[in-house]
């Protein structure tokens, strides 16, 4: 009997301490966690399942939700969203989605949040290069036209394609394109990340990360890339400001890389539209973050010269974006620290503003995050590791809040990449043509 008992209070205490461990995250938290992910991804590899978009979140109170209206999921697996006093317009969504079968997609909202377009996403047109099946690689940098069509890439995918409304190919360019895409000042370009196939001879391999990386400009109506700027250029250009060499090792005889370098994750030029707000700057200057290096800086894509820079002030950034009052706002991962946050800088001065603390309301991730600062003063925010979208007021009230369901399993969510409001008044037409997708 006493046996028995000690075996029973064996397993309490190791239920206990597995909450404890899962809570508070202490060793080895972490250990089990990369476990369970590599036993996911042979899983999904083996089975082409979601495995790899898969996140843990579950949302405190989910009588707040009601299922998304949506003609796109079947209706057991239609995704949970809350919407009380959102900035009018559409809220356009882009990742993997629980369709039947799950599918990489671009989802538009409408202003009641019903679902009324949907783009499919696939590199099925590329002929260069070996697309990777959709469970091995992951919608990101998306940018959206008046008329309907979309242009997109994938971490680990092999081109930049525009589809049109009904998800037919325009075109499509080669290339390992990465993150983040914009329209040019112009209207008529857009600038994109890209990784290059090395092609140094070998006594110059050791500075491959830096030629092979690129800021290129596409021309938005066939795809052509017409210029390419490699990190080693701007290193060239700006000889007395060495932000970009902080992980450069360096030998007697020669230099390495290390492994992340740079990885550059946004740009963004500055449009006309805003340029007056910024007077140390021109339309068309780019704004660039790189999450290796804490860094957000500008660049003159003529010349070549860094404008402005800043490092340091957050942690493993993504999506810096210019904005009307001459502020620049950017996404804080504060990776391994804390919650996300959303902070602000005036380039003219050293502070920073904090606009959003996500400890509010528990939004974190280490990998990803966009935001949007909308018309009327509220944040749209991507939460990717929680498969969900937040838009607060300025308060810190959430009045608009979508979970990337997946309702194979309680508690996990899809991945999401991105979220983009846009005027009601935003697309050439007022109804979605009908597509046989």
């Amino acid at each position: 009997m006493v046996k028995y008992a000690l075996i029973y209070v064996a397993a309490l205490l190791c239920v206990a301490l597995g909450f404890v461990i899962g809570h508070a995250e202490i060793w080895p938290y972490k250990l089990v966690m990369s476990i369970r992910s590599e036993i996911a991804y042979i899983r999904s590899d083996l089975t082409d399942g979601v495995d790899r978009f898969l996140v843990d979140y579950e949302a405190e109170d989910d009588n707040r939700f009601q299922t998304l209206d949506s003609p796109y999921f079947p209706p057991e697996h239609a995704p949970a969203l809350t919407a009380d006093g959102a900035e009018p317009g559409y809220r356009l969504l882009f990742g993997a989605f629980d369709f039947d079968p799950p599918a990489h997609a671009a989802l538009l909202l409408d202003e009641n949040n019903e679902a009324v377009h949907v783009w499919r996403l696939n590199e099925d047109a590329i002929r260069q290069g070996q697309p990777r099946k959709d469970a091995n690689k992951f919608p990101h940098g998306m940018e959206v036209l008046p008329d309907g069509s979309l242009l997109f890439a994938y971490d680990g995918g092999v081109s930049l394609q525009r589809f049109d409304v009904c998800s037919q190919p325009q075109w499509g360019t080669p290339g390992h394109f990465h993150h983040s895409m914009s329209l040019d000042a112009d209207g008529e370009h857009i600038w994109a990340l890209l990784d290059g196939i090395p092609d140094a001879p070998d006594d110059e391999k050791t500075d491959q990360k830096a030629k092979h990386r690129f800021l290129a400009r596409l021309d938005l109506a066939t795809g052509e890339i017409v210029k390419k700027i490699s990190l080693r250029d701007i290193m060239d250009a700006n000889p007395g400001i060495d932000i970009l060499g902080l992980h450069q090792t360096d030998y007697d005889t020669h230099f390495e890389w290390q492994q992340d370098s740079f990885h550059e994750n946004d740009i963004e030029p500055l449009s006309e539209k805003m340029a007056a707000a910024f007077p140390d700057f021109e339309a068309g200057d780019l704004l660039i973050s790189m999450r290796a290096l804490d860094l957000v800086f500008v660049l003159d894509p003529d010349s070549l010269k860094v404008k402005w820079w800043r490092m340091a002030h957050t942690r493993r950034q993504h999506d810096a974006d210019w904005q009307p009052d001459g502020r620049i706002t950017v996404f804080d991962n504060d990776m391994h620290r804390g919650p996300l946050r959303i902070v602000s800088f005036r380039p003219e001065a050293q502070s920073l503003e904090v606009l959003y603390e996500g400890k509010t309301h528990g939004a974190k991730t280490w990998f990803r995050g966009r935001h949007q600062l909308l018309p009327g003063g509220n944040l749209l925010i991507t939460v990717p590791q929680q498969g969900r979208i937040l838009e607060v007021t300025p308060d810190n009230e959430v009045v608009f809040e979508f979970l990337n369901q997946y309702r194979a399993e309680a508690g996990r969510n899809l991945v999401l990449s991105e979220a983009r409001w846009l005027p009601a008044d935003y697309f050439d037409f007022k109804e979605f043509p009908s597509c046989k997708n």
